[in-house]
């Protein structure tokens, strides 16, 4: 079993009422397969229950996730972020050299000091833009525990 935390919300493969799991979920993906009519399925574990998710739908939902605006962003993975931007001449977002453990201190969005930290000029940047983002949730969010 691994553990993750959904970046994106996961559809659930139920026969009476399609549903979701939200973003901040944390699963626990198993080697167990059932069918939904014709289609395999990955069971997966959350919230103390049993799910059939499609496999390409799980990576989906638990592969890192960029949140930018402009030349800068973050990206948040399973049990660490990092601070992305767009520099000239590279293709694609390039990561800061240091990633930070999930999650994020209570005042990382502060810009009042100065210097006024990356992550927090990316976090407002973003969240200006997107406001109700899940940008927040995530970096607050206690990271995915390791699997047994």
């Amino acid at each position: 079993m691994a553990k993750h935390i959904l970046k994106r919300p996961l559809k659930i493969e139920e026969t009476h009422h399609p549903s979701s799991l939200p973003v901040g979920t944390e699963i626990n993906t198993t080697d167990r397969e059932v069918y939904f009519g014709t289609m395999k399925c990955r069971v997966i574990l959350a919230n103390g229950r049993e799910y059939p998710a499609y496999q390409a739908d799980i990576d989906e939902a638990i592969k890192p996730r960029d949140f930018t605006q402009g030349n800068l962003g973050i990206r948040v993975y399973d049990n660490d972020y990092v601070v992305i931007e767009k520099k000239p001449g590279v293709h694609g977002w390039v990561e800061d050299a240091r990633r930070f453990p999930l999650p994020a201190p209570a005042v990382f969005d502060s810009i009042v000091t100065t210097p006024a930290s990356r992550l927090a000029v990316a976090f407002k940047s973003y969240e200006i833009r997107h406001p109700g983002s899940e940008l927040r949730e995530l970096l607050m969010k206690k990271p995915a525990a390791k699997g047994e």
